[in-house]
This record gives structure tokens, sequence and C-alpha cells, in this order.
């Protein structure tokens, strides 16, 4: 009897021994979930991955994604679609997307899709963050082309449903800035605003432009302008 537990116990210590020069499996990393700039809008509202902060929810899920870079600044730029007219935004690191050189750029990128809820507006975005596990883009050397635009009708606001397109504004009659220096523009009744950082040519109140631009989010919904000649007289 006392045999028998003497090899149990030599038994059980070898196994515990082997089992230590084995090695244990790293956990996997999440891989991300490919899709186009619609696909991951739908999939942040379904999934209601939607927050009043800049930093994303817990849950919210890592996709890959690219887009064609249009109004950028500093640590943000918002990309188009090149197959469709959706479009979103890229949220990183200071100094990540400054410069003008990067317009018309592709972008691969691998981040954290979530919105961003402020009240009165909500943007799409993709967290691209030096503390994201998993969050990296590439900026191809290569320019590339814009899909077509999308007509504004007269009359219309820019709305939620536009975040992130290249849209067109035909017969906008500009008014002048307001108090902060945003360029205010007549689209037969419906204020456009344009951000105040925007690259914009000499304007003349009263006079009728044709508005290209891209809808983007700052205290409320506003038109992002990249290039002057994409604004022209009429």
């Amino acid at each position: 009897m006392r045999r028998v537990v003497i090899f149990s116990v030599v038994i059980g210590l070898v196994f515990l021994l082997l089992m230590g020069c084995i090695p244990q499996r790293e956990p996997e990393a999440e891989k991300p979930t490919s899709e186009n700039i619609s696909g991951i809008i739908q999939m942040i509202e379904d999934n209601n991955w939607i927050t009043d902060s800049n930093t994303p929810p817990s849950d919210a899920g890592l996709v890959h994604v690219k887009g064609i870079v249009t109004y950028n600044y500093d640590y943000y730029a918002y990309v188009v679609d090149s197959e469709e007219n959706a479009g979103i935004k890229f949220y990183a690191d200071s100094d990540s997307f400054a410069g003008d050189d990067i317009e018309y750029h592709l972008i691969d990128a691998t981040g954290i899709a979530y919105a961003r809820d402020y009240g009165d507006a909500r943007e799409y975005r993709i967290y691209l963050k030096s503390g994201a596990e998993g969050a990296t883009f590439t900026i191809h050397d290569a320019t590339s082309t814009l899909p077509d635009v999308e007509i504004l009708p007269a009359g219309s606001e820019l709305t939620l449903d536009l975040y992130g397109k290249f849209v067109e504004i035909e017969n906008a009659v500009y008014k002048g800035t307001d108090s902060y220096g945003n360029y205010l523009f007549d689209n037969a009744g419906a204020t456009i605003t344009i951000y105040k950082y925007s690259d914009v040519p000499e304007l003349v109140v009263d006079s009728t432009y044709t508005l290209n631009g891209v809808v983007g989010q700052n205290y409320g919904y506003v038109f992002f302008v990249w290039d002057e000649s994409l604004i022209t007289p009429e």
C-alpha cells in the first residue's frame, strides 16, 4: 500500500512538472471587423456604441476601415469611402493628421468604432489614439478620387444623415460671419455654416456661390472646406 501511495505521488509530481514545461497559449487578440464606412456606422447604431465622452464605450468594437482624407487638422481627419459617399472621423493623437499634404490620400486604419453624442449633434468616429489596443493606421502615398458629390436640396439644413459625406450646395448666398468667425450662407431659407478655419476664397456679402465640402460637427452640423477651389461664384 505504501508503495502505491509513493508511486502515485511521483506520477503526480511528474505530471505537474510536464505541465509547467508546456507553453501556455496567450489569449487571442480581438480581431477587427472589416467593413465599409456605412456598415460601421450601422454597427455603431445597432450596438449602441454611443457616449458623451471622447473615450469609446468599453464594449465598442475594433474595426478595420479605409477612407480618403477630406478635411484634416492635427489630431483628426474626416474621411470618405472611396466607393460610396459615406464618411467618418478618424480621431488620433496630436500631429497625426497635420498638414495639407495628406488631402485626398487613402488612410488604412484599425480602431475602435463609436459615436460621440453632444446632445444637439452626433459624430461617428474611429478611435486611433496610442492607448487604444490594436489601433493603427497607414497613410498611403497615392492620392484618390472622391466619390460622386451629394447635392443638398434648396431649403435643406445639414443633418446627421449627411455626416462625413461630400456634399454640394448650389445657389448659396453669403451673409457674412457670426460672432465666432464662422461663415454663414443662406440656402433658400436654411442657414449653412462653414467652419471658420476652412480654406475659403474672398467672399462678397449677398453674392451667390456653389459650395463643396464635407459635413462635420462643431457645436452643431457645419461645413468643412479644405480648398478654396471648392467654393465658386455663380
